[in-house]
């Protein structure tokens, strides 16, 4: 199974080779006046952010960021409202199927990448935190101190899953095993006078 990251990609300026590294010989190390600076801090918060681009190792994660099948291979860019997704791959077909997971949006890939579906419907201003995948129909989406979302449909309809209720606002890891017929949820009560762990199991 391939394994998925995301990487940044930053183009560095081109300055001339002097001794403190801009274009003039100025005693603040700068190439520009310095009543000019306030407006260098605008700019800098308005650049765009680094252009993130998917990278896949079919190596167990090994080898090194050279861009071989030994290696770590640079992949598609993200589009801007996906540079800060999680990743998350299909255990069903190998890691063919990507899935970029935000605060805000899921979408899902067939091609590596290269192009991507828009965000999922029903899913509009929750409180996405993650995604756990058991098969291309069912899915759950974990929810900021909300119970989690379950689809058994592909992703068409949403409905909530009242059972985690009395440990939603808690906060737990959510694990499906390997057939994907049992649930296993592990967290900590931190409230005042509870401070306990937990493990829950639905078969």
């Amino acid at each position: 199974e391939d394994l998925w990251h995301r990487m940044t990609w930053e183009e560095e300026d081109e300055d001339d080779d002097d001794d403190d590294g801009d274009k003039d010989d100025d005693d603040d190390g700068d190439d520009k006046d310095d009543d000019d600076k306030d407006d260098d801090d605008d700019d800098t918060k308005d650049a765009p952010p680094a252009t993130q681009y998917l990278i896949k190792n079919s190596n167990f994660g090994a080898g090194q960021f050279n861009n071989t099948k030994e290696g770590w291979l640079w992949g598609a860019a993200l589009p801007a409202h996906l540079a800060d997704a999680g990743l998350v791959t299909s255990p069903v077909d190998g890691g063919a199927s990507l899935y970029a997971v935000t605060a805000s949006c899921i979408a899902s890939s067939k091609d590596e990448g290269a192009t991507w579906s828009a965000c999922w419907t029903g899913l509009d201003g929750q409180p996405i935190s993650g995604l756990v995948i058991k098969d291309a129909s069912t899915m759950f989406v974990m929810r900021k101190a909300m119970v989690p979302l379950r689809t058994v449909d592909g992703g068409k309809t949403w409905p909530p899953l009242p059972s985690f209720a009395p440990i939603a606002t808690i906060g737990f890891s959510f694990h499906l095993s390997w057939s994907g017929k049992t649930i296993v949820v592990t967290g900590l009560d931190t409230t005042p006078g509870q401070r306990q762990a937990f493990v829950w199991r639905s078969t």
